[in-house]
């Protein structure tokens, strides 16, 4: 009978601690689905959507978890198995031992004591484990809240910045490792309790075995939870390895196309460059021709002294023969008086003839400068025009750029950012530029190829009118010897001329005075041009300073300028003025060395205005060169007429920022001018001849003489205009190569700018991958928080099935 009230008494011990179990974890459950309820109906859509994108991701994921769960409870399903089993025997044992050891009511008393004692602890562990449910199904709760609230709030602010986003994910990481913490630690109290309820219970009795039991299956989760998590970590390891092999890939094929740009952009520089050298050494070709036209022009100057030489001794000749003249008119006065008087006669046909050539020399030369104009104006308007077409072409080409851009946008606005079409700009307009300028230093090219072909030609040319200056001169020599014999004939002739030769003294002195009044109009006529030039170089000088002070300003406005570059610019302007102020060798006659100082002045201001300055550009200074240099040289008469020049003139027009004509090798054809000068009166030319109207014929030899001369000036104004084209050339070619040198260093910093785009998509890559992975774990997360609650559940599940086998 003792046994059946212990039976009944454990039995109903157990009975009402499992109820006790299952209902507070009822009442847990039901709370919780009470409390969730409202919010699992909003959030049930949105789950549903998450869950579908998540389906194939979470699939291989929750095969792997599923086998560890299915373990899980495969174990535990043995083990309640076998506490069945072994709480059967248990029952038989205790009826053995009440059966055998009957003992007394006080021993019976407190065996009911030390039950309700164990009753009593057991009911508490229940009430504390079920308090410890309840707090992790309302944690478990409150993080699915936040994890669907946070869904929501990115899939709504999709534009989120990283460093929030990161912060977030560490925080949800956070909050992820305390419920793991915690999990661990109420593991960890189940297992002491149950190992100190084990201890407490007697050996062999039901308590201790289901102790031993709950301490197994405790061991059991705390396995499982390790095996989960290096599993997790394995995968993120795994995952983390593929995400850095992938990165590793893409910058491996990015450097491979960068090495490829590289590459390609060093052979076409390296072609660039053998091409700028093949250009500089046929400038340097062309330099060694020029120069070896100077050392011809140099001989050609030596013999034009030897020439002058000749001539004044020629002059001394003469002044013999006239002192030997005068010596027989003295002794033949009167011989011969018919053929002196007929002399006399040839010789004012002679001089009439001469001013008859004289005014059709000065109307041909106004044609001539007609003409000029006419071929001057007729140019201007083409250059004009020119310019009109070029700017109409300028027009279409920005309007087909634009164009282009636009659609160049269109393009990149689907394909590529912002960044890279600015770069795509910048790359298109440094082509273009490089374009042009490959462009116009093929036209200073064919330029220079030209220029050289002319000066050869006027080289052959110089050679044959040499040539002819050497047969004439000795005509000349031939006739002076005829002349000679002629005067030793006719000295005894003039005895009977002394009569007539007083008559031509008198008109000689009549002549000496007129002589004297031309020359006091041409000294006048001649301050009144050193006057003019004066005015016109200092007004030139003050708009040309302050051209360049404009010019100066601007270009360091726009480009920064370096003082080694502006002391190399002044080097080069230095160097130009020693090539035209060089003064003539050795002494001509008065009319050729006022020409000659002339047209030094004239090329002076030629080169003043060629001078490259350090922020201005020698297509500029062309244009002013071309502006400034005055045409045609003129006479006294038309520089008293126009003391000033006309600034408001076509001209001119290039001094006022307008640009006049397009740069270009200009060389100044004075083969017209120059042949015409001997025609030009001065008072010692006028003196001249009328001394060699007394010399009986001696007028032919000075005018080729003086046109000799005049072509040798000439030559010399060409090679002064061959230099200045020559440094103007130079310094296009500096320029050229600064362009070339400012296009690489563009070139390396658009290279450096789509290195960092480069780096800055990976960076974004990578935080892509990061973010992305990031939910990933919040996912695995959730679904093992749920796979937990259906654990709970077959943990309920098994509770009862013991109390049914129990009962």
């Amino acid at each position: 009978m003792a046994d059946a009230p212990k039976r009944g008494g454990w039995g109903s011990l157990l009975s009402g601690a499992v109820a006790g179990l299952e209902s507070r974890l009822d009442s847990i459950l039901t709370d919780d689905d009470q409390a969730s309820a409202k919010e699992r109906a909003a959030l049930q859509e949105k789950k549903e959507r998450i869950n579908n994108l998540k389906a194939e991701k979470a699939a291989s994921r929750a095969s792997s978890a599923t086998r560890g769960n299915d373990r899980l409870q495969a174990r535990l399903a043995q083990a309640v198995r076998g506490d069945g089993s072994r709480a059967g025997s248990g029952r038989s044992s205790l009826d053995v031992r009440s059966s055998l050891d009957v003992k007394s009511n006080a021993e019976e008393k407190g065996e009911a004591g030390e039950g309700a004692s164990e009753e009593e602890w057991k009911a508490d562990d229940g009430e504390k484990n079920d308090q410890e449910v309840r707090i992790e199904g309302e944690q478990e709760e409150e993080q699915k809240t936040k994890q669907v609230e946070e869904e929501e709030d990115e899939e709504d602010e999709e534009r989120i910045p990283v460093d929030e986003r990161q912060a977030e994910i560490v925080g949800y990481l956070e909050q992820i490792d305390a419920l793991h913490s915690k999990i661990k630690y109420l593991t960890t109290e189940l297992q002491n309790i149950a190992n100190a309820a084990a201890e407490e219970a007697q050996a062999g009795s039901l308590e201790k075995k289901i102790a031993e039991k709950e301490s197994s299956i405790a061991q059991l989760i705390q396995e499982g939870e390790k095996l989960s998590h290096d599993q997790l970590r394995n995968s993120q390891m795994i995952k983390s390895l593929r995400s850095r092999i992938q990165d590793q890939e893409k910058t491996y094929s990015a450097t491979k196309r960068k090495q490829e740009k590289a590459e390609t952009e060093s052979r076409d520089l390296r072609n660039q460059l053998r091409s700028a050298e093949s250009r500089e050494t046929t400038a340097n070709e062309k330099i060694l021709s020029l120069s070896k036209l100077e050392k011809e022009l140099n001989s050609v100057l030596a013999e034009k002294e030897d020439a002058i030489k000749q001539i004044q001794q020629l002059k001394r000749q003469l002044d013999d023969a006239e002192k030997r003249a005068d010596s027989a008119v003295n002794n033949s006065q009167n011989k011969r008086l018919e053929e002196q008087m007929r002399l006399v006669s040839e010789l004012n046909d002679e001089l009439s003839n001469v001013r008859i050539e004289k005014r059709l020399i000065e109307d041909r030369v106004k044609a001539e400068m007609k003409d000029i104009k006419e071929a001057h104006s007729i140019q201007v308007e083409k250059f004009k025009l020119a310019e009109m077409e070029q700017r109409t072409e300028v027009q279409n080409l920005e309007s087909k750029l634009e164009l282009l851009r636009l659609k160049s946008e269109e393009h990149s606005a689907s394909t590529t950012s912002d960044a890279q079409a600015k770069l795509l700009r910048q790359v298109e307009t440094l082509q273009t530029q490089y374009s042009l300028a490959s462009e116009n230093w093929q036209g200073i090219e064919t330029s220079l190829n030209n220029r050289i072909t002319t000066l050869e030609k006027e080289r052959d040319d110089l050679v044959k009118r040499e040539a002819d200056v050497r047969k004439k001169a000795r005509e000349t020599n031939s006739k002076a010897r005829r002349l000679e014999d002629d005067l030793e004939t006719a000295q005894d002739q003039t005895n009977t001329l002394e009569s007539e030769i007083a008559s031509m003294r008198a008109a000689f002195k009549k002549m000496e005075a007129k002589a004297a009044i031309h020359e006091k109009a041409a000294q006048e006529s001649k301050d009144e041009l050193v006057r003019t030039k004066r005015d016109f170089e200092s007004t030139f000088q003050s708009r040309l300073d302050e051209e360049l002070a404009r010019y100066r300003a601007e270009y360091q406005s726009l480009s920064p300028i370096t003082p080694d570059n502006v002391h190399s610019a002044f080097l080069r302007t230095d160097s130009f003025p020693s090539i035209n102020h060089r003064k003539a060798s050795a002494p001509e006659m008065g009319g050729s060395q006022r020409r000659s100082a002339a047209g030094s002045r004239i090329h002076s201001t030629d080169i003043s205005a060629f001078l490259p300055s350090p922020g201005g550009d020698t297509s500029r200074a062309g244009k002013r060169s071309i502006s400034s240099r005055p045409g045609p040289i003129r006479t006294p008469t038309d520089l008293s007429m126009s003391s000033r020049p006309d600034y408001g003139s076509p001209a001119h027009s290039g001094l006022n920022g307008i640009p006049a004509t397009p740069p270009s090798i200009h060389t100044v054809d004075m083969d017209d001018a120059d042949d015409d000068l001997p025609s030009r009166a001065s008072p010692e030319r006028t003196i001249g001849e009328l001394m060699s109207v007394s010399t009986a014929g001696a007028g032919p030899s000075v005018q080729l003489v003086e046109r000799m001369s005049a072509t040798v000036r000439k030559l010399e104004m060409d090679k002064t205009a061959s230099r200045e084209e020559i440094a103007r050339l130079q310094g296009q070619r500096d320029e050229a190569r600064d362009e070339v040198v400012a296009m690489m260093r563009e070139l390396e910093s658009i290279k450096g700018e789509s290195e960092q785009v480069v780096t800055l998509t990976a960076e974004l890559a990578d935080l892509k991958k990061r973010y992305d992975a990031a939910l990933e774990m919040l996912g695995e997360k959730s679904e093992e928080c749920e796979e937990l609650r259906n654990d709970v559940q077959d943990l309920k599940k098994i509770y009862r099935d013991l109390v049914e086998t129990m009962k």
